[in-house]
């Protein structure tokens, strides 16, 4: 037996890994935490400032910036809207948006107020006047809109409202507070609302204004430095938790509620920034509270604790953006924040929980081990909780007790490329199945010696082992590549064929081999479908069209399967089967394992991530990097779960646990958005309210494409959707993760478009999205043009056929007696040719054709009838003779007198015929046998009887007759022919010139 390392060896090796490893318990709190990156796109690229970001109704984002003035953002592109909303102006820098339905507000710096109804398309601009009522100033800062319907702008010049209700025009009145308050003179930055009051950040402190505008309060960041400098200024504001918070050149600051004072926020470690000034703020949102609040500055993001008003450290220092001008902050629905910036575009903070942990992730630490980031490719947990992981270097175990780590190498003599699955039998001994060897070990002290008895005793040259289970009787069973499935028996130490079939199918092999408690073992192949391997049959299903992957049994009586084409469910007792797919929320149709946990959930592994199935309700939610997921690149069979409940998957990344009871999904429901409308290749989005569902083609387009967005962010190209459209497909499309859909060809007629979105989780929009297309008719396609064009259609085509139906009828009547004529010649000419074809030249009786087509009418009426028929076989005697002696034309001139005397000699239903040569055929309808024999003997007296003239000589002939009869069930021609022919030739030998009946008739 070869062995990989000495003993001694080993045990140092591992010894070293068991005093420099232990990791903490499973039990742990879930973290979570933010993920930035820029969003690459065009406009990140032309180093944009981004003022302000917010949503629309259907959740898509619309930015406020410099550069590239008005813009959407679906989570793929950005899509200008300046030229909709302030066609007048070629270049704007804009400070703020405010969508309102169908209209969009959009403060400027430096062209005043634009308003755009996407309804009418009405565009207006407003502009600083003389006259009271107008916009106190051209540079805009901020945009607010309170619980009364009232629209606040704040600008360089003051405070300034328009009450609700106003219809939008030219001359729109602007409001001040009163004649003489202060804010009509300020600068105002900034605008929030409270329960009972508006509070608005100005260049001269905070105002508290009551909602019915009658009473003000004003407070001062730094009370004692007030005048004309900036140290008052506020520069944003936000009510959070029942407090004021505001942000300053000097930092963040509260409202505290008792003292009626600001209080700055204070950096509580080293290394903080001595001071900030803060752009903006925003509260987090998580499970309905709000845990956390982020200060945009110039300085970069920063994150405080509301409840303890300290800031938090970061994992790069106390800047989660260092030295990032931020301007704005916004809070999306799952919890995606956006950042508007100075000069560097727009960021994104995508909230990543930490659900999963890296098992081997203080091993990566030692420098004796080989790197565990390789590809793990096999994943088993014994009995007693022992964690395996296996990859080509080896083999790693963590003890359930001490949670410390062991690393087995593999032997290079042994090349071993993959690790394809792990098992621990009942009696301890760890099973390896690879690509190079099978190997058998002790758990508790594992020696990697292969097991070379499988290959003798079977006569393998290879034995790449898939699948390994243990049965009942204590027999282990393995699966091999290519070749079948192997029996183990413990107690003989003997390898023997359970199962040789695969070696039909080139490279087919059990993935998987399990017991369904109370049906029996069961195995699933790669080509030849689900085996019940109690009963060594092939189980009937519709899974069995596709190739099995995986098989995983945890109930009794049910068998859950993986294949190429989804998940499937099978009952082995019912044969119910239920398939799940990507229609159901799947992340893909290749299934590629399978465990369940103690909470009711089945965990699948898939070729583009991890889904959790809802036993009970069938919900599938997808996992994906927001939810801390290191990797979804899974390796096959490469997922097991503990007793304990611990789940462990094994990628190419290398391995990921987590706990089940403790996994954290934010499940967001997103909306799905019409982003754009193309009609002939021209995009018309903007000809069309924002909120509108009814959309009107002219007659004659010829291509039409609608594109949409899933209101999800966080993994855009992993959103889909799914459509039908009335009166053209009524049945749901399948999902696609394109979002954009082509039509042409419609007809003239109203459509309804009917749009589910569904996001990277696998959870579907709400409600879907409907849309009414409607396809205008041309100027003809209407009910009275349609009457009065087919009523003289009609009336012109009855003229025309009228005229037609008598040239017609007068044509007819010439061809019908043409045809007609033409038809008794063509028949004359057939019945001629058919004569013809059945006349014997010479005599002019029938040929043998014609007695055999005369005979077959003639047995028809027999076998009705049941009246006796006969035949007549009728040779000349000594013919060769007379014909060499007298010559051919004395012999034409024999058969001729032989066939004149039957046909003067038999009545007129007897059929005669000339058989060939000197033969002749007769059948006798109604006559028996014996009368038949009468006719016969009549017949040849009168051949006898007849005088032939040779040369002057007179010369006699005779002939020899034979004759048949059958009763009715001969119908065979042949045999009555044969019968009279053996009759005939036994007159021949018997002197000639006489009549023998066969002795066949059943009538005699």
């Amino acid at each position: 037996m070869r062995k990989y390392v000495s003993e001694a060896t080993t045990y140092l090796f591992v010894f070293t890994i068991i005093v420099a490893v232990s990791l903490t318990a499973n039990a742990r709190p879930i973290q979570q935490h933010k993920e930035f990156s820029r969003v690459a796109q065009n406009m990140a690229a032309r180093q944009s400032s981004v003022y302000q970001v917010t949503q629309d109704t259907s959740g898509l984002l619309w930015l406020a910036t410099d550069t590239d003035g008005i813009l959407r953002y679906d989570g793929y592109q950005f899509s200008r809207w300046t030229e909709a909303v302030l066609p007048s102006v070629k270049t704007a820098d804009f400070s703020k948006l405010l969508i309102d339905d169908d209209i969009i507000w959009a403060a400027t710096w430096g062209h005043g107020l634009a308003a755009w109804n996407s309804k009418t398309q009405k565009a207006h601009q407003f502009k600083q006047t003389k006259h009271s009522s107008s916009l106190k100033n051209n540079r805009v800062q901020t945009l607010f809109k309170d619980s009364q319907n009232r629209l606040w702008v704040g600008s360089l010049g003051g405070l300034q409202y328009i009450k609700p209700g106003q219809t939008i025009q030219e001359d729109l009145t602007f409001k001040f507070l009163a004649e003489q308050h202060p804010l009509n003179n300020l600068r105002i930055w900034w605008i929030t609302e409270s329960s009972s009051a508006l509070w608005v950040a100005s260049s001269q402190g905070v105002f508290k204004v009551s909602l019915d505008l009658k009473t003000w309060e004003q407070y001062f960041v730094d009370p004692d430095n007030v005048g004309e400098n900036r140290a008052n200024e506020v520069r944003t504001i936000e009510f959070i938790n029942d407090t004021i918070w505001i942000g300053t050149a000097q930092g963040l600051f509260y409202l505290d509620n008792e003292t009626d004072t600001f209080n700055r926020i204070v950096f509580k470690g080293d290394n903080a920034p001595t001071s900030l000034r803060v752009n903006d703020i925003v509260s987090e949102n998580n499970d309905h509270e709000h845990s956390a609040l982020w200060a945009g500055a110039s300085e970069g993001l920063y994150q405080v604790n509301i409840e303890d008003k300290t800031f938090v450290k970061q994992d790069n220092g106390w800047s989660a953006l260092k030295n990032i001008d931020i301007r704005y902050l916004h809070f999306d629905n799952t919890d995606t924040l956006w950042i508007g910036t100075r000069s560097q575009g727009l960021f994104k903070g995508v909230t990543t929980v930490k659900n999963f942990t890296d098992p081997l992730a203080k091993i990566k630490t030692l420098t004796n081990l080989p790197a565990t980031d390789n590809p793990v490719q096999a994943v088993h947990y014994t009995n007693n909780n022992d964690l395996w992981l296996g990859n080509s270097a080896g083999l790693y175990k963590r003890d359930a007790i001490t949670q410390l780590w062991q690393f087995f190498p593999f032997n290079d003599e042994y090349p071993v490329r993959e690790v394809n699955v792990l098992f621990t039998d009942s009696h301890g001994d760890l099973w390896v199945g690879t690509n190079e060897e099978l190997f058998r070990t002790p758990s508790d002290n594992p020696k990697l010696d292969p097991v070379d008895a499988i290959k003798t005793q079977l006569g393998l040259e290879e034995n790449t082992v898939t699948a390994i289970h243990e049965s009942d009787d204590d027999t282990v069973l393995l699966g091999l590549w290519g070749q079948g499935i192997v029996k183990f028996d413990r107690a003989s130490g003997m390898f023997s064929w359970h199962n040789q079939t695969f070696g039909d199918l080139r490279g087919d092999q059990a993935y998987s081999i399990v017991t369904v408690e109370g049906s029996g073992i069961y195995s699933a192949t790669r080509y030849s479908g689900l085996l019940d391997l109690t009963n060594q049959s092939l189980v009937e299903g519709l899974f069995n069209n596709e190739t099995l992957l995986c098989a995983y049994s945890f109930r009794p009586n049910t068998i859950w399967l993986c294949s190429d084409n989804g998940l499937w469910e099978y009952n082995t007792q019912s044969k119910a089967t239920q398939h799940f797919t990507e229609s159901d929320g799947l992340p893909s149709n290749r299934i590629l394992g399978i465990t369940a946990d103690k909470t009711g959930n089945l965990w699948v592994i898939t070729s583009l991530g991890l889904a959790r199935l809802d036993l009970t309700s069938h919900k599938i939610i997808t996992l994906n990097e927001a939810d801390g997921l290191p990797s979804s690149n899974f390796i096959e069979h490469a997922i097991d779960s503990s007793s304990t409940g611990e789940v462990t998957i094994g990628s190419t990344a290398g391995a990921s646990s987590f706990s089940p009871e403790q996994v954290k999904i934010k499940e967001v429901v997103a909306n799905t958005a019409l982003i754009s409308i193309e009609v002939n290749d021209e995009n018309i989005t903007d000809r069309y309210a924002l909120t509108s569902k009814r959309f009107i083609l002219p007659e004659d387009y010829q291509s039409f494409s609608l594109s949409f967005a899933i209101t999800d962010f966080r993994a855009p190209e992993k959103n889909s959707i799914r459509y039908q459209l009335s009166g053209v497909n009524d049945q749901w499309s399948e999902w696609t993760t394109d979002l954009s859909l082509d039509f042409s060809g419609l007809s003239p007629g109203e459509y309804q478009l009917t749009v589910q979105g569904r996001n990277s989780q696998g959870i579907e929009s709400k409600k879907p999205l409907t849309l009414s297309l409607v396809i205008e008719a041309p100027w003809w396609y209407n009910f009275w043009t349609f009457f009065v064009g087919t009523s003289v259609f009609i009336v012109g085509i009855y003229v025309a056929i009228r005229l037609r139906t008598k040239t017609l009828e007068r044509a007819n009547l010439k061809l019908e007696a043409e045809i007609a004529q033409r038809t008794n010649e063509l028949k004359f000419a057939n019945e001629k040719l058919q004569k013809l074809s059945e006349t014997d030249p010479l005599t002019g009786l029938l040929n043998r054709r014609g007695f055999e087509t005369n005979f077959c009418q003639l047995i028809q009426e027999h076998q009705k009838s049941g009246k006796p028929l006969s035949i007549l076989l009728i040779d000349v005697d000594h013919f060769k003779k007379f014909n060499d002696k007298y010559g051919h034309n004395a012999g034409d001139s024999a058969l001729k007198t032989v066939s004149r005397t039957l046909s003067d000699g038999v009545r007129e239903q007897d059929i005669v015929a000339r058989w060939g040569g000197e033969e002749f055929a007769l059948a006798l309808p109604n006559l028996d046998i014996k009368k038949a024999e009468e006719t016969a003997n009549r017949l040849r007296l009168a051949i006898a009887n007849q005088e032939l003239d040779c040369e002057g000589i007179p010369v006699a002939i005779t002939a020899t007759i034979g004759i048949s009869s059958f009763n009715a069930e001969e119908d065979n021609l042949a045999v009555w022919i044969k019968a009279a022919d053996d009759a005939l030739y036994q007159g021949k030998n018997t002197g000639r010139n006489r009549v023998v009946a066969a002795n066949t008739n059943p009538f005699k």
